[in-house]
């Protein structure tokens, strides 16, 4: 457990899972009322998260002091625009190719809207370019950011009590 490992003796792989975490502390920071959303397909900074929080601050001093959630329909928006970047990302990387995002989402009203999404060439946008340009390294950083992002979204809207069992 990431929680009783003494200092310094983390595995690569549970250090590199931990970082990947701070991706669903935005969101749950971002439920909280305390920091915006990065761009669905933008790498968080946990600084600004951490300082937003209050991270290692006394409880009185923290996010946790007196938290109230944003409403039930705000989380059930960005979770459709969760599973949306996600399920993309995850299309992509098993199949390759150019794809009308727009179209989909107007053809699958199911899905919701592409509110916070940015398109280039009709496709995510990644960085400065469209889900087609990009490179192996970019995809895979951006499934990550996106997994986590989903998972932290489906646990606040209830999938399961316990977050490391939430499916994405």
């Amino acid at each position: 457990n990431l929680i009783y490992t003494p200092f310094g003796e983390l595995e690569q792989q549970q250090w590199l899972n931990a970082g990947w975490r701070s991706e669903g502390v935005r969101v749950l920071a971002w439920a909280l009322g305390h920091i915006a959303l990065p761009g669905a397909t933008e790498m968080s900074h946990f600084d600004p998260t951490a300082q937003a929080l209050g991270f290692l601050k006394d409880r009185a001093e923290t996010a946790l002091a007196d938290p109230t959630l944003r409403s039930h329909a705000e989380l059930s928006a960005y979770g459709k625009t969760a599973f949306m970047v996600n399920w993309r990302l995850r299309n992509f990387a098993e199949n390759p190719h150019t794809f009308d995002f727009k179209l989909i989402a107007q053809q699958l009203p199911f899905l919701g809207d592409l509110e916070g999404i940015e398109l280039l060439d009709g496709d995510l946008r990644v960085g400065d370019v469209p889900l087609t340009h990009v490179t192996r390294t970019q995809l895979i950083t951006t499934m990550s950011a996106a997994m986590e992002r989903h998972r932290a979204i489906n646990w606040l809207l209830c999938e399961t009590p316990l977050y490391s069992m939430v499916n994405v």
